[in-house]
């Protein structure tokens, strides 16, 4: 290889410019959806100093342009539950009820030292002149909260507008190209690379093997499909601006200004990919750093402190707590915390032809704010491997869902505890969901030796989301006369895998046992994935 070549893995500023002097800019889901989210000037500025000057080299994929049509009415109406239901939930009603408890306590006190025949009695002028405060108090923040209230809503009814007139479609239709649609015999075929390539982890799209189904798990790949088609067709380099800031798509480094992971351009597999598919160069950006170059190298005037603020955010985690709905009562859009419901989830096994499959399933009661009306929810969670919620489902009884809210993994963690398996069990290894304790080692017995001059074996672990630091795993792996091999293994989230050699460790050909210590309480998935030497991979193994 040249070291020349190595310079498509980097970004400098020459490159840079002779990127953007001549490539196609793509545009994924994320980045149109956010255009609705940004203040009508900005996005107008946007239009006009932007893409009005690259209209000709604006591109985006036939899936992205479905998923943008399938998610756009629910983006419009997201500042609503996630900006401005908020701002009365938390901040607003709580001052209105902090008075009106506060007034219950004044007259439970007042009951409380009236009895003239007993202890504790007092006659206390202060109280009275208390009370009558509280009450110009709570007058005046009931005042406040109407005044409030109705400034906010003629806030809401602005963003509701956009559905009549939506403008942001409006403008996709006018500047951007879309590609042709894939067949559904087309689809197939990717959904059965998809497979293979998520198997070991080669980008993009094997991250939404957690929280998608059906042929959406391979929405990401359909799109890069269509990227690799349409760098062919067109013969130009191809700049991709995406919001969705994941391992399968980038490569990620540590942000020296907090704990949390930063994009530092795209994984090296998909410039190696394109590259040779269709002599494309390939570079990614997220929407701030796409605004920020724009401003220098085309000259538009995207003001500076909106981008610190979309940089900001790129790196922000928003748990979508809000379950949104329309009451069937009075025919009134509203949205509820979920978080505040208190869901107890009840679990249940299944057994399907992946494994053992977790169901769990919370039952809440709740009532439209405009009318009363009582509202039953059923949330459904389905979980394999252990720790991983792979799809959900949300049913109402007295309003019609719009939009889920997420359910956490934290909301079952008193889940798991119930579910807390022994210390020493005889296991059916395949993928087989294990608990873990601190510095408690763990046991695991194999039903039948496991042969071979080298075994590998795959953890797959997904750290909490409170945990910052990597987790540290022992292990030691033991033959029928008793001889151990060692090893330690340092555990990101995702999949990691491990050999357990028996030549270097002097081990007899039969390994019968693992015994596992870590050092933080976790959940893993173990199993056996290859016999080396065979050729073959195992799809089931049965010990």
């Amino acid at each position: 290889m040249d070291p020349r070549d190595y310079d498509r893995y980097q970004m400098s500023e020459e490159r840079q410019g002779e990127l953007w002097a001549d490539c196609i800019f793509v545009f994924d889901t994320s980045a149109l959806l956010a255009l609705y989210l940004y203040p009508e000037a900005t996005r107008k500025q946007i239009y006009e100093e932007i893409f009005e000057k690259i209209k000709d080299r604006l591109w985006i994929p036939h899936h992205v342009y479905f998923e943008y049509l399938k998610n756009r009415f629910v983006k419009i109406r997201e500042p609503i539950y996630k900006s401005y239901m908020p701002l009365k939930e938390d901040f607003i009603r709580p001052l209105v009820d902090s008075f009106s408890k506060s007034l219950n306590r004044v007259d439970a006190l007042k009951n409380n030292i009236k009895h003239a025949d007993s202890h504790p009695h007092m006659v206390s002028e202060a109280i009275e002149v208390y009370e009558a405060q509280l009450k110009e108090f709570l007058k005046t923040t009931e005042e406040f909260e109407k005044t409030f209230s109705g400034q906010m809503d003629q806030k809401i009814n602005e963003i509701l507008l956009l559905e009549k007139n939506d403008t942001v479609f409006q403008h996709i239709q006018q500047y951007f190209k879309v590609g042709r649609e894939y067949t559904y015999d087309e689809i197939l075929k990717i959904t059965a690379e998809g497979k293979h390539r998520y198997e070991f982890k080669i980008p993009p799209g094997y991250e939404d093997l957690k929280d998608k189904i059906g042929t959406q798990i391979f929405g990401d790949l359909i799109i890069w499909k269509q990227i690799l088609e349409y760098s062919k067709e067109s013969g130009k380099h191809i700049v991709f601006i995406s919001n969705d800031a994941k391992e399968d798509w980038w490569e990620l480094v540590n942000d020296k200004n907090s704990n949390k992971k930063r994009t530092n351009g795209p994984r090296k597999e998909l410039i190696k990919e394109i590259k040779d598919h269709s002599g494309s160069a390939f570079w990614m950006y997220n929407q701030a750093k796409f605004l920020d170059i724009a401003n220098t190298l085309i000259r538009s005037n995207i003001s500076h402190g909106f981008i610190d603020q979309l940089s900001r955010s790129a790196t922000t985690g928003i748990v979508d707590k809000y379950l949104v709905y329309t009451c069937e009562a009075c025919g009134e859009e509203d949205a509820t915390d979920t978080s505040i419901l208190g869901l107890k989830f009840e679990a249940e096994k299944t057994n399907t032809e992946k494994g053992i499959e977790n169901k769990y399933r919370a039952h809440a009661q709740f009532s439209c704010r405009h009318c009363g009306n009582d509202i039953h929810a059923v949330f459904e969670v389905w979980e394999h491997p252990l720790g991983i919620i792979h799809q959900q489902q949300t049913r109402l009884k007295g309003a019609t869902l719009i939009k889920e809210s997420t359910i956490g993994d934290d909301s079952l963690t008193d889940v798991y505890d119930k579910n807390y398996t022994p210390e020493e069990e005889t296991y059916v290894i395949n993928k087989k969901q294990v608990r873990l304790k601190k510095g408690k080692w763990r046991k695991i017995v194999f039903k039948k030796t496991i042969d071979a001059s080298d075994t590998i074996f795959q953890v797959e672990y997904r750290k909490p989301l409170n945990e910052q630091q990597h987790a540290r795993l022992q292990i030691e792996a033991n033959d029928d006369h008793k001889k151990k091999a060692t090893k330690t293994l340092i555990l990101e989230s995702g999949i990691t895998r491990f050999v357990m050699r028996r030549d270097e460790e002097q081990l007899s050909q039969h390994f019968v046992s693992i015994q596992l210590c870590p050092d933080t309480d976790m959940t893993i998935v173990l199993s056996v994935i290859e016999f080396p030497g065979t050729g073959r991979y195992i799809e089931k193994l049965y010990y």
